[in-house]
């Protein structure tokens, strides 16, 4: 299972920053166990090139994805392989939950769109409660909250507070309907993170 969190900025939470105390995504990530990766990095502060990178292994100026408004299903090189072609290769099920709009805009990978289910609606919990787990499956659950709280809050310390709770609630969700054990591996990683309006 691929869980992907919009605009998480690591220096914020005390997994990462021995300084902080323990906010609720801290914790239920603490609860959830695994390992925290902290010497992973961005090559590029948008979703986009993020995330294209993310697909294919490689920085922008090699899959396609050179700026901020070029999407994966629009310029990533069609040539390329990416994650979800090794799961599809390997006969893997194939569903993905993401926001409808934000895979108009090209989210994913173009083909990927030959071998993978998808979400209509913004309904997370109604679409959970209808997948059924194969034994080789891939999952893939892309989460904006964080990203939509800290727009609609704004950038501020107040706006954090919001999107980790509603980031939060997200996960308690999946985790919900989906049991983790059920999974060889479950990966939570994010794209970029952000700048409180005082630091701009």
């Amino acid at each position: 299972m691929l869980l992907f969190v919009d605009m998480l900025r690591p220096n914020r939470f005390s997994l990462y920053n021995d300084a902080l105390n323990d906010n609720l995504l801290d914790v239920f990530i603490r609860d959830l166990g695994g390992t925290v990766y902290k010497n992973c990095f961005s090559p590029a502060p948008d979703t986009p090139r993020s995330m294209a990178s993310c697909y294919t292994g490689l920085y922008p100026y090699q899959n396609g994805c050179t700026s901020r408004v070029k999407w994966p299903s629009k310029f990533l090189n069609p040539d390329l392989n990416t994650v979800f072609d090794n799961f599809a290769d390997n006969q893997h099920k194939i569903t993905c939950f993401s926001n409808p709009n934000e895979r108009t805009a090209g989210l994913f990978p173009k083909k990927i769109d030959d071998y993978a289910e998808h979400n209509e609606d913004f309904d997370l919990k109604g679409y959970l409660d209808n997948v059924e787990l194969e034994s080789d499956h891939l999952v893939f659950i892309s989460i904006p909250d964080y990203h939509w709280a800290l727009e609609d809050w704004r950038y501020t310390t107040k706006g954090e507070e919001r999107a980790i709770s509603e980031t939060t609630l997200s996960l308690e969700t999946i985790f919900d309907s989906l049991n983790k054990d059920d999974f060889d591996h479950v990966f939570i990683f994010s794209d970029h993170g952000f700048k409180f309006l005082a630091e701009r």
